[in-house]
């Protein structure tokens, strides 16, 4: 199963959902599609807004915590909950971001790649204040770097966070190895 959905879905109404399916190793894919705030439905702050960042909820900064601050990334829920794919990769990285979608369809259980990207409709036009799209691709570069390079001003470290590929059963594998095991045996 690959899934394309909003960083909205994903890591608010959806986030108990993520964890269980990371606990559990299900043979799918998420990709995250996140442009910074529920631009699509008005421009306001959401779960990956960057703090500080204006927008037409939070005109003064948004300043609340949220799964992309002070060391809370949500990459760090899933891995606990026990993802065994994560990546994240800009708009702009390209090559490395398919690369990464290949390893993520190719684990055989959770995988979830974040892909940031800009808005220049409302983000932009809100936070910098130019819907020129060459300003929120640079400011969007600029705030990203690979992992293991991040500087202070980096919001998003890039590419590979946790490969575990196919090292935990399957989740239906493990269901049909049980009611194998509880046919031949009666008991688990």
């Amino acid at each position: 199963i690959i899934l394309t959905v909003g960083h909205g879905d994903a890591f608010g109404i959806v986030l108990m959902h993520l964890i269980h399916s990371a606990r559990t190793n299900p043979d799918m894919t998420l990709i995250v599609t996140d442009n910074l705030g529920y631009q699509s439905t008005g421009g306001q702050f959401g779960f990956t807004t960057p703090q500080g960042a204006k927008t037409d909820s939070s005109p003064y900064g948004m300043f609340e915590h949220n799964l992309m601050s002070e060391g809370m990334d949500v990459m760090h829920i899933l891995k606990g909950a026990g993802a065994t794919f994560l990546a994240r990769h800009v708009a702009m990285d390209g090559q490395g971001a398919v690369e990464s979608i290949k390893k993520a369809i190719l684990n055989r259980g959770f995988s979830l790649v974040h892909m940031p990207y800009p808005c220049p409709t409302n983000f932009a036009s809100r936070h910098l204040g130019s819907r020129n799209q060459v300003d929120i691709y640079r400011w969007i570069k600029e705030r990203s770097a690979p992992l293991g390079q991040e500087k202070p001003e980096t919001l998003w470290a890039t590419g590979v966070w946790h490969d575990a590929s196919n090292t935990r059963t399957e989740f239906s594998e493990l269901i049909w190895n049980t009611v194998d095991k509880i046919r031949r045996t009666g008991t688990l």
